[in-house]
Parts: C-alpha cells; structure tokens; sequence
C-alpha cells in the first residue's frame, strides 16, 4: 500500500481486521485510522460484519455432492498434470485409447460370444444321437431303450 488514503484503507480494512495484512501496511493503516473518523467507524462496521458472518450456521453438504465435487476436483488435478509432462500426457492417451477400443468391441464380442455359445451347444446336442450302455444297448434321446 503505498498511499494512506481513505479509498486505501478502506480497501485494506477487510485484511487488516483479518490480521492477514503485511506490517508495513497495517502501520500505515493504524496510523491513518487514528486520524480518521469515518475510516475508523468503517473499521467498527468491518468488524461487526466479521462477527456475524463467523456466527452463521453452517450448511451441511450432501454426501452426493460432496462425492461429485471430489471428482470434479480430482479430474482438474489429473488434467492439469497432465499438462506438465509428456510422458504423462502419453500414459493418459494410450489409457484412453485403450478404453476405448475396448468399448468398440463389447458391443460385437458379446453377441458373437453368445452366438459361438448357443452354436456350439446346439451342435453337440445334435452330434449326440444315442448313447450306448456298457452292455451293448443304446439310449436315445427319447429315452427309449434299444437293442
């Protein structure tokens, strides 16, 4: 702060009641409050306003929200380091492409695996006719018995 104006102080009065003001600035700030009237009764106003915003009831967040703020949070934090390195930058490219391919295929591999499936069962159950007992008979697929 280089000028102790009252545009100035009046300015810097939110930090100075904070106490986050540096030294040389709350001296100038003292200085100029003890010589002011206005300023100083606007200092008594900063002061109150503090006080009742400190005693405000909090409000609870849900624990929904609190879950989507964290992944917001965690998404910029991934993006923003990605930024800073290529060899990260890399790892996230071929993590992407990767998940993507993968959801490529999911749609073509389950109804081909399904069909391979029902196929193949199909067919084996067509391959066996009959079954032959140990004494020479057969069983067919009716149940029937035969000699």
């Amino acid at each position: 702060m280089e000028d102790t104006t009252c545009k100035s102080v009046r300015s810097a009065l939110w930090d100075y009641t904070a106490g986050t003001l540096e030294q040389s600035d709350g001296r100038l700030v003292e200085v100029h409050l003890g010589e002011c009237r206005e300023c100083n009764l606007h200092r008594a106003e900063v002061r109150s306003l503090r006080t009742g915003l400190k005693h405000l009831p909090g409000k609870t967040v849900s624990p929904l929200l609190r879950t989507k703020l964290r992944v917001i949070a965690s998404r910029e934090r991934s993006r923003q380091a990605l930024r800073r390195d290529l060899a990260a930058r890399m790892v996230e490219f071929r993590s992407r492409a990767k998940l993507a391919f993968d959801n490529l295929l999911r749609p073509i591999a389950v109804p081909v695996a399904g069909g391979v499936l029902a196929s193949s069962s199909a067919s084996a159950s067509s391959w066996i006719h009959s079954i032959s007992t140990p004494n020479g008979r057969t069983i067919s697929r009716s149940g029937c018995l035969r000699r």
